[in-house]
């Protein structure tokens, strides 16, 4: 723009040479901004921060749910789709295939865990996979 409007504008870019020392005033710019920054926060003691982490907080009460029962295990179990992630070690076929005997251990199970409000810790972990994206043909 400048060569079309035959103006001639001044360089706002520092020579190279004191390419070392702009850097060393840019760090120094921003170490004392923070600095300062750290000193006002210590000094406002009524400021907490969002990142912070939240006080413990006691689990929930689970005294209002009641104990699941066996028949509903077994509905669940049977109207599961034939799959299962990787994290599952039995397939759900082989589940389905022993229900009789597995079944009560498994209620048990639900409603221990209900009732004291503890899961194991597997119990809260999963396997995403991305899903695959089909791109049309151009």
């Amino acid at each position: 723009m400048n060569k079309l409007l035959n103006s001639k504008s001044a360089s706002h870019l520092p020579s190279l040479s004191a390419a070392t020392s702009i850097a060393d005033h840019f760090a120094s710019f921003f170490t004392d901004k923070i600095s300062k920054l750290r000193l006002s926060l210590a000094n406002n003691s009524s400021y907490t921060s969002p990142h912070s982490p939240s006080p413990p907080v006691a689990p929930p009460d689970f005294s209002v749910v009641k104990p699941t029962s066996e028949s509903e295990v077994s509905k669940i179990l049977f109207n599961s789709p034939n799959k299962q992630s990787d994290s599952d070690p039995i397939p759900t076929w082989l589940l389905q295939e022993c229900a009789s005997v597995i079944i009560p251990t498994i209620t048990n199970i639900v409603n221990l865990s209900l009732s004291s409000g503890h899961f194991h810790p597997l119990f809260k972990q999963s396997v995403v996979y991305p899903p695959y994206k089909i791109h049309p043909r151009q």
